[in-house]
């Protein structure tokens, strides 16, 4: 096996083998039913909702995950292990806060509603619980945007490329951190939000679908392949994508 500073050079220059950004996600948070249906003001800004987790979480840690064991019963001889099920950590965002406070008005509403401490009451599991998306993008794609920048003037941008996606299910907040106000200067003020899951499954995207030889297209915002780079949260449209 080759060792040199070419074949390594070459390996991290091939796309598929670059190391990957850490800057570079995105984050689907869908409104619980829970939401929709008790609070009109955050159910007519879903968008203006949708796009603050998107854009303003801060930072991203998505969970572990580990198998349980056992050891075996035996009175002689060494002792094994056996697989026996799964344990996964929390998954845990980081928002920075906005003026309007929308971060935090969305995950107290959220968690008053699922669990109130003034009535000691307790919503229905499949009222309150939500899918959560994680999205694993990088630099460049086949794809390229034609559209109008603000003076009408036509404009052409590659898009970038949706290389993974981390799906939960059945996502609830359990854990809102706090806020830190301070007379230091001025900084960011920034919360953690700990989600409870039932199960989390990831997936690349494959690169029979859209791999660095895919030919260029061009894509405006009336083309459906927009969903393929993750402007659509649905990932199906990702799939379709070669069709």
């Amino acid at each position: 096996m080759s060792t040199g500073f070419e074949d390594f050079k070459q390996l991290l220059t091939t796309t598929g083998k670059e190391p990957a950004r850490s800057n570079l996600y995105g984050v689907d948070i869908f409104m619980p039913p829970v939401l929709a249906a008790n609070d009109p003001t955050l159910r007519r800004d879903q968008r203006g909702v949708y796009d603050a987790m998107n854009y303003l979480a801060d930072t991203v840690t998505v969970p572990g995950r580990r198998v349980t064991t056992s050891q075996s019963k035996t009175n002689v001889g060494v002792q094994w292990s056996y697989a026996t099920n799964q344990a996964n950590s929390d998954l845990s965002i980081e928002f920075v806060t906005t003026k309007d406070l929308i971060h935090r008005t969305f995950f107290e509403k959220w968690m008053n509603y699922t669990a109130s401490d003034a009535q000691n009451t307790a919503t229905f599991y499949d009222e309150y619980i939500t899918n959560v998306q994680i999205l694993k993008w990088e630099l460049g794609s086949p794809v390229n945007y034609s559209g109008l920048n603000a003076d009408r003037q036509a404009y052409t941008t590659r898009l970038n490329r949706t290389t993974g996606v981390w799906q939960f299910f059945g996502c609830y907040p359990s854990d809102l951190g706090g806020l830190t106000f301070s007379n230091a200067p001025a900084g960011l003020v920034k919360f953690k939000v700990g989600f409870k899951y039932e199960r989390y499954r990831f997936d690349t995207i494959a690169d029979d679908v859209l791999n660095d030889n895919t030919p260029d297209r061009y894509i405006n915002g009336f083309t459906d392949a927009q969903g393929a780079l993750g402007v659509s949260p649905n990932q199906k449209a990702v799939a379709r994508f070669g069709t």
